[in-house]
């Protein structure tokens, strides 16, 4: 079998094995759910709007309902798998509530083949990017396809950013290509809403080429088709659900702004969570010049997002996957940045809360579980996990300033960078040479990247054509 071959099967029949045993019940629980409304033709953004209204009416507080909070296109690539999957178990529901924090009921046997069929679109992805990264290095792909922090993101947690992953290496790996499929791929990869920074790097590094800029505008704005759908059916729920809930979120998660989780104030914590907005604009203003229209766009794209990721006022832990395939291309970067964030799951959620699924199977296991839980939260409540889970998230934000250092000097202003910099122009020193060889090897593995993905497109539209 083609070493190719095996690390794609070997990465899919590992997640097979995994998914049928463990989600996170809101995040999967809400995906069920929003697939099921999806197929009843009803409005999510309605239905998450009017549990928000109810819960500040009830509590009194700016607070919001954690319900689907995506892009429409996400549920899509859901809907068809839960549509097959009560083909067999049929239309009763087999997850009931799971918002926290409530703990969800769920119905035997059925759940597990619920929980493989809602993680097939997430193991489609992994097992997509580990093909492409296998076609370029066959240790990187290894890297990604058995990282248990990937693993564990995909198919313990049942978290979906797997899909921003390959959206958004799909678009880098397009862009010198065709500039409509890299827009294409763009607008896919905001299933979940970070990506938004990296719109402006894009726009700057097409300005004045009007043709290439239409044709990305064009493939972005086809991706907005359903939000434009939205926003005239319905404006105030999903103004409320994509826009004023992600900007009024409060600040936190594996970063250097989770003290904020210790002041039990929380007007006075959502005032305090607009700062890191204002920062990362600034941050994001400065990089984009800053790198210029000649910075590589890997660099680049890396680069904006790592300002993201240090001033940006949410980063939850399953967010590194998305550029996680990036970071492993780039050879400026360290791949370990991981190890934060999956230690940090453990220090906001304990390991048997994504055991569930087998818990659930014995009344015995159950009560175990809820008897851990009170210990669990009596720690929380004591502040004991507060240290920790702030010195996690200061360092993995000094993790990822040391390989923003670290791009912002191969991509300073004045070095020559891409396949024509030695010859740019006569009065460069002898040291240009030397640069510029240093850069062939990344020059050499994106070719063979892009070389593997429209191999792979063309076998899938010669496969479809048959």
């Amino acid at each position: 079998m083609e070493e190719r071959s095996r690390i794609v099967l070997q990465a899919i029949v590992v997640r097979l094995a995994i998914a049928p045993f463990f989600m996170h019940a809101g995040d999967v629980g809400t995906i069920y759910e929003s697939s099921a409304m999806a197929l009843k033709g009803l409005n999510i953004y309605d239905f998450v709007y009017a549990r928000t209204l109810q819960l500040q009416n009830t509590t009194g507080l700016p607070v919001f309902f954690e319900g689907y909070a995506y892009h429409p296109l996400l549920i899509w690539f859901y809907a068809p798998f839960y549509w097959f999957f009560t083909l067999i178990a049929g239309p009763n529901p087999v997850m009931i509530d799971g918002h926290y924090p409530s703990l969800p009921v769920l119905i035997y046997p059925w759940t597990p083949l619920l929980l493989v069929m809602l993680k097939v679109p997430i193991i489609l992805a992994d097992a997509f990017v580990v093909y492409l990264l296998a076609g370029m290095d066959v240790k990187k792909a290894e890297i990604y396809a058995f990282c248990p922090y990937t693993i564990f993101i995909s198919v313990v947690w049942g978290m979906f950013d797997a899909l921003v992953a390959v959206f958004l290496l799909a678009s880098y790996l397009t862009a010198s290509r065709n500039n409509m499929l890299s827009g294409v791929f763009y607008g896919l990869s905001l299933v979940k809403l970070y990506t938004a920074v990296l719109l402006p790097l894009y726009v700057y590094r097409l300005f004045g080429k009007w043709r290439a800029l239409a044709e990305f505008a064009g493939g972005f704005a086809l991706t907005l088709i359903p939000v434009a759908y939205f926003l005239v059916v319905s404006p105030n729920s999903i103004w409320n659900v994509l826009v004023t809930f992600q900007g009024a979120r409060l600040m936190g998660g594996v970063n250097m702004y989770n003290f904020i989780w210790i002041v039990q104030d929380l007007p006075f914590d959502l005032i305090v969570s607009m700062i890191p907005n204002i920062l990362l604009l600034v941050a994001v203003l400065w990089l984009i010049p800053r790198l210029g229209k000649d910075a590589p766009l890997l660099e680049s794209m890396l680069a904006i997002m790592f300002a993201y990721f240090l001033f940006g006022k949410v980063i939850n832990e399953q967010f590194l996957v998305a550029i996680f395939p990036l970071i492993l291309l780039c050879k400026e970067c360290d791949h370990r940045l991981w190890v934060a964030p999956f230690v940090f799951i453990f220090l906001r959620s304990p390991f048997y809360y994504f055991a569930l699924p087998i818990l659930w199977t014995s009344p015995v296991f159950y009560s175990y579980y809820l008897q851990a839980d009170v210990v669990w939260r009596q720690l929380q409540a004591e502040g004991y996990l507060q240290i920790p889970m702030y010195a996690v998230g200061v360092a993995f934000s000094l993790a990822i300033l040391w390989n923003l250092l670290q791009i912002l000097k191969t991509t300073r202003p004045g070095v020559p960078v891409g396949p024509f910099a030695s010859a740019s122009k006569s009065r460069l020193t002898t040291r240009v040479p030397v640069r510029s060889l240093r850069n062939l090897p990344s020059l050499r593995v994106t070719s063979r990247v892009r070389v593997a993905f429209f191999e792979g497109s063309r076998r899938r539209s010669m496969t479809s054509q048959i």
